[in-house]
């Protein structure tokens, strides 16, 4: 078998170059026609061919020397409405966007560049390892605007995944270190935005109101009863209301308030959808002492957090260390953010592997920040982390666990995400 590390370090530059290109040309979620066109057209450069999936994505499909398992491989392309800053930590950015408010302030881009590379050098080498590769380029990650469409166009297209793996980079972790650890390794999120409507006038005169503020307050109170009351104290289970807009003048009492709350849990089932059933009727109960209406905008049922299948984290920690050194490869606590990679391994067993990029050189600000920044040199690490994975997932040697029960899966989770 060929020098892995040696091929994706000698990508570096590429790699690096290619992030570089989509950090200063972002589009926001649903929006990516330029950079999906340039993205095919890199593949297009490298012999490969990818199909266009409307409103998803694109898929490239890559066979080995003969039939074997199939694994698909997912990156991201979208950035986000985030203004970027010029300097990032500790001072200026090698690249900013160049697009007003809008960045890749999470490592879209990079996830993109680093797969970029890793089909290049498994093209390479197709005559040496056996079965199919299925990577895709998923749209809207951030808003879950592209992942059932991408299933759909995969379920169809194919008769399922024997595995699937995705790399993120991880801010909370030393730059050039790798994580891949078994179980939960982030969350699920549920939620609702809604509309308190009760009866405005005049703050002299609040018995002559149905004061919306009030029941928010009410409401806001007794969410905190949630956790104690509905979770198992050995479950994760946050919360938080982000989203608060009445009124417009101290002495008005307004007519109606708005507000949106959030929850993050590894569990759907024994976390999530408790949470969101009690917080439902909390609101409804509330606005009847209150004597407010409600308006739900939207309700966002629970979707699950990632989960590494056992068999296939030890398997990417075997192989990350045999394949970039022992020393690389470091345990990482759950990150509590929420990631479509969970909607994959609902169907799909897999894992979902972490690429720290903290470093001394201003990079580790949180996602989805201003100052968020990355050393796109470092990129090289999960070029390799990618590649190893997919050969020693294919190797006829490795028996991979059971494919996942199908029936029904897709349609639950259109329910969930559209």
């Amino acid at each position: 078998m060929f020098d892995v590390k040696a091929e994706c370090l000698a990508l570096r530059g590429q790699t690096a170059g290619d992030r570089n290109y989509l950090h200063a040309h972002p589009e926001l979620s649903g929006q990516e026609e330029n950079t999906l066109s340039w993205v095919q057209g890199r593949l297009a450069e490298l012999g490969l061919s990818a199909v266009r999936v409307e409103h998803g994505g694109l898929v490239c499909v890559l066979n080995g020397r003969e039939p074997g398992r199939r694994l698909l491989l997912r990156a991201d392309v979208d950035a986000l409405p985030v203004e970027e800053s010029a300097d990032n930590l500790s001072g200026p950015k090698q690249v900013v966007s160049g697009t007003a408010g809008v960045s890749h302030a999470c490592g879209h881009d990079a996830h993109t560049a680093m797969l970029l590379s890793a089909l290049q050098v498994l093209s390479a080498h197709r005559e040496e390892w056996t079965g199919q590769i299925v990577a895709v380029f998923e749209q809207g990650e951030e808003t879950s605007y592209g992942v059932i469409p991408l299933l759909e166009h995969l379920e169809a297209q194919f008769d399922g995944m024997d595995g699937c793996f995705a790399l993120h980079v991880y801010a909370g972790s030393p730059a050039g270190t790798l994580s891949v650890q078994p179980g939960h390794v982030m969350c699920g999120a549920a939620g609702f935005d809604v509309v308190l409507t009760g009866k405005g006038g005049h703050s002299s005169r609040p018995d002559l109101c149905n004061n919306p503020v009030d029941c928010f307050v009410s409401i806001y109170n007794d969410l905190a009863a949630v956790r104690m009351r509905h979770t198992d104290p050995n479950d994760c289970l946050t919360y938080a209301v982000g989203l608060l807009q009445g009124g417009s003048k101290s002495n008005i009492i307004p007519d109606s308030l708005r507000f949106s709350c959030l929850a993050r849990f590894f569990d759907e089932e024994t976390c999530g959808r408790p949470f969101l059933e009690a917080a439902k009727t909390i609101v409804e109960k509330d606005a009847q002492i209150y004597d407010c209406q409600v308006r739900y905008n939207y309700i966002m049922e629970p979707i699950p957090g990632v989960y590494n299948d056992p068999d296939c984290a030890a398997l990417a920690q075997q192989s990350l260390r045999r394949t970039l050194g022992e020393e690389a490869v470091v345990p990482a606590g759950p990150w509590m953010a929420s990631e479509s990679m969970a909607v994959y391994n609902t169907l799909y067993r897999g894992v979902l592997a972490f690429l720290g990029i903290q470093d001394q050189q201003g990079c580790g600000a949180p996602h989805h920040s201003g100052e968020f920044d990355l050393d796109p040199d470092l990129l090289y690490l999960g070029t390799g982390a990618i590649v190893s994975y997919a050969l020693d997932f294919l190797d006829p040697g490795f028996t991979p666990p059971p494919r996942k029960p199908s029936a029904g899966v897709l349609e639950r989770l259109k329910k969930q995400l559209m």
